[in-house]
């Protein structure tokens, strides 16, 4: 074997002051969310009293129920997260407080892992954990922590996280234990909510900057991995009548104003809507397409500028990350029957998280 072909040590992030990272990315998560969440209820309005309530047969029937493939619950096979939400509902006795304390320790788990990833990355000690600390914090994912049904977005973007952070691993160190690592996360990661199907893509920018020659199996092991789950996902969604019907150009005119609200929500976030009304923003998306696409365009290009440059790659490779996890919510395919919403944007945010952080150093 030659030596351009032996695997390269992956250098361990410092383990010097790792405890202080992890408890300052607690009392981020803990101080801002830990009041509300022992004293709430269950949001009646949504679909919580659906998964907790007297009104989910699955629940009442066992796990058994829950796993099922052919008992779809509110109209998706998401057995990773429901089962985890049926564990609450079976240690807490169907209280309120117990699945939201829950909820904060996978955001919890989200921002450790989030930190954890880009160390992998390379990136310094500081930027990630800055990084961390604007995901623990970002007001857009209160929604998902704060809701009980938003159990699906944590427990996706956990699985995607580690996912990744395993691909890593393979890329730099060849070992196979890392490959299986990576595309049994990536299944339950599915499971958890089809968004983790922008997995592969974003693989493919964890693994750019590795050196072994075995960098490129881990994409296309999340890729088989994904493909059949995603089927799965899309045969259900269509058997259960929850994709829109729109015609294709009406839903590709939409796709730059998608794109621009969810940056625009991301870094000013200061017009939150957990149920934005479907017919007047998509309306709003199509009217804005040609000032939306410019915008979109310079994004664009300032991501290309970005990534030309070591010392501003990061921040580019961030941007990138985030724009490709959003990729499911474009609004043309699949066409959802939600214009937008505050919760799609808990698997984006990492990316835009590690802009800044690397960013601002």
């Amino acid at each position: 074997m030659t030596a351009a072909a032996t695997p390269l040590p992956v250098p361990e992030p410092a383990a010097a002051a790792r405890w202080p990272t992890w408890v300052l990315l607690a009392l981020c998560v803990l101080v801002p969310y830990l009041p509300n969440a022992l004293g709430a209820d269950f949001l009646r309005t949504f679909d919580d009293n659906f998964y907790f309530g007297p009104d989910n047969p699955e629940f009442q029937a066992g796990l058994g129920a829950v796993l099922d493939p052919g008992r779809p619950i509110a109209n998706v096979y998401l057995p990773v997260a429901h089962a985890s939400l049926w564990l609450d509902y079976w240690l807490g006795g169907g209280t309120a407080w117990w699945p939201h304390l829950v909820a904060l320790l996978w955001h919890l788990l989200a921002a450790v892992v989030l930190v954890r990833l880009l160390q992998a990355l390379g990136l310094a000690a500081a930027p990630a954990l800055a990084a961390g600390v604007l995901f623990a914090l970002h007001p857009a994912l209160a929604e998902s922590v704060a809701w009980v049904s938003g159990r699906k977005d944590l427990g996706s973007a956990v699985g995607v996280g580690l996912a990744l952070l395993a691909a890593r691993r393979h890329a730099d160190t060849g070992r196979p234990a890392a490959l299986l690592a990576a595309a049994l996360l990536q299944a339950l990661a599915m499971y958890a909510k089809a968004t983790a199907v922008v997995a592969p893509l974003l693989a493919v920018l964890v693994v750019a900057g590795a050196r072994g020659r075995q960098r490129w199996l881990a994409p296309l092991v999340l890729l088989l991995v994904t493909a059949p789950i995603a089927w799965h996902h899309q045969t259900l969604a269509a058997a259960q009548g929850t994709l829109a019907a729109a015609a294709i150009g009406d839903r590709l005119s939409q796709v730059p104003g998608a794109y621009v609200h969810y940056l625009a929500t991301a870094l000013w976030p200061a017009a939150l809507n957990v149920l934005y009304p479907e017919v007047a923003t998509l309306e709003r998306f199509r009217a804005s397409l040609a000032r939306d696409a410019g915008l979109l365009a310079l994004v664009l290009v300032g991501i290309a500028a970005a990534l030309r440059w070591r010392r501003s790659r990061a921040v580019g490779a961030g941007l990138l990350a985030f724009g490709v996890a959003l990729l499911p919510f474009n609004t043309a395919f699949p066409a959802s029957s939600i214009a937008a919403a505050d919760r799609y944007l808990y698997l984006a945010v990492p990316g835009l998280a590690a802009a800044l952080g690397a960013g601002l150093w």
